[in-house]
């Protein structure tokens, strides 16, 4: 997992297009809090984790990034919001305020499985394509349909996904 810090709206949107095949987070924080303080060590945790590989934490100063904090309308510090890779839409799918690091854990290891479990399934239906070969990962009424409209809207996918 990628840890960044970033200064400004540009910065942040450079990162965020050079990132969008990672599931991310934004954290909003305040330099000298305990609260974030805290969160930073949960993300250690998290970031040593081989698992998380597809992950990146974007830090945000709230206190020097006004801007950014209305656009994501972060009022009480520390904020993580979630955003889906690309892969997955690339929105905003959740958000946590506060200081709760087993919470924090908890939805940033669901949304990363969420990704991986994507991931594995377009692997699988990209090889059974690739190959001329029936479905072989899963019957065609669940992945055919799926596997279709994910190459028509992301042709180059596949190169990307075998990072994973």
């Amino acid at each position: 997992m990628e840890v960044l810090s970033i200064s400004g709206v540009d910065e942040l949107s450079e990162k965020l297009n050079s990132l969008s095949e990672r599931f991310i987070v934004l954290f909003f924080h305040v330099e000298d809090s305990a609260e974030c303080n805290l969160m930073n060590q949960v993300i250690t945790e998290l970031q040593n984790d081989d698992k998380n590989k597809n992950a990146a934490v974007i830090k945000i100063n709230a206190s020097k990034d006004v801007e950014i904090c209305k656009k994501y309308k972060v009022t009480v510090i520390p904020t993580f919001v979630f955003i889906n890779s690309k892969l997955l839409g690339s929105n905003v799918v959740d958000n946590l305020v506060g200081a709760n690091g087993p919470l924090f854990s908890k939805q940033f290891e669901e949304q990363v499985g969420k990704l991986k479990e994507f991931c594995e399934i377009f692997q699988c239906q990209y090889r059974a394509w690739k190959h001329k070969t029936i479905h072989s990962c899963l019957t065609p009424d669940e992945g055919a349909p799926m596997f279709d409209n994910l190459a028509d809207s992301y042709p180059g996918i596949a190169r990307s996904l075998y990072i994973l």
